[in-house]
């Protein structure tokens, strides 16, 4: 293979990571008019050095230009804000089957075990946080409890908790999950004075820009310390997951 088939190899591996080496064949065959075989497309990309190695998705939506448009509109708006206006809204969780702990003791030579726990009716509750956080620190907003976290759940800790921790002026920043409602929570937002931004979709560089990504991991641990008290703040059964009962949450 020459060279110039050898840039046509680059230019169909870099559109098209994931085709065979047939397929590459009759790409040549169609597009160019050359005859090839397996052997020396295989041949070429070693010459490359293109090796085949697992692949990385990715969204498309994330480089279309309607999301980087928003993208450039929320940066934009950010810039007039001053951070000390801002507050940062996120939800993070655990299933309870990954919480345990990793380690036990026994005696010398023997290793320490225990009942797996994904065992059981109530391997699949989830543990899950919804806090807020600004340039000082955490609000005193956080809510924990046992279940997912959905319109209702999110709605209601807006209404009875986050809007009496933030004061009037402040700008409430939360990625595009679904039941963030715009359209229900907007209003909201706008009697209390507060202005409510949503983060355009897989915008987690404009999040890291905001310097409170590391709290999801602190707030993991705090999971795995106090599983026992969150299943007690729920009430303790595993009916109970997914349909939360906010006057029944630790906050």
């Amino acid at each position: 293979m020459g060279p110039l088939n050898r840039a046509r190899l680059l230019l169909d591996v870099a559109e098209r990571p994931a085709a065979m080496a047939m397929e590459r064949v009759a790409l040549f065959q169609v597009r160019y008019g050359v005859m090839l075989s397996v052997h020396q497309i295989r041949d070429g990309l070693r010459i490359e050095g293109i090796t085949r190695k697992k692949l990385v998705l990715y969204a498309a939506v994330k480089d279309s230009p309607e999301n980087v448009a928003k993208q450039r509109s929320f940066l934009a708006f950010r810039a007039l804000v001053h951070m000390s206006r801002v507050v940062v809204v996120d939800e993070s969780g655990i299933e309870r089957a990954t919480v345990y702990r990793r380690n036990g003791y026994a005696a010398a030579g023997v290793r320490p075990m225990t009942a797996a726990p994904t065992a059981g009716p109530n391997a699949r509750e989830r543990y899950n946080f919804i806090n807020a956080m600004t340039i000082d620190g955490m609000l005193p907003c956080t809510m924990g409890y046992l279940g997912s976290t959905n319109s209702f759940v999110y709605e209601w800790w807006v209404v009875n908790s986050l809007l009496r921790c933030v004061p009037p002026g402040s700008v409430v920043v939360a990625d595009n999950a679904s039941f963030h409602r715009l359209r229900v929570l907007a209003p909201i937002f706008a009697a209390a004075g507060v202005v409510m931004l949503q983060l355009p979709a897989y915008s987690p560089v404009i999040l890291e820009s905001l310097s409170f990504t590391h709290v999801r991991s602190r707030l993991l641990s705090v999971l795995v310390r106090n599983t026992p008290r969150l299943r007690w703040a729920s009430g303790g059964s595993s009916s109970d997951s997914g349909r939360m009962r906010p006057g029944h949450a630790m906050t």
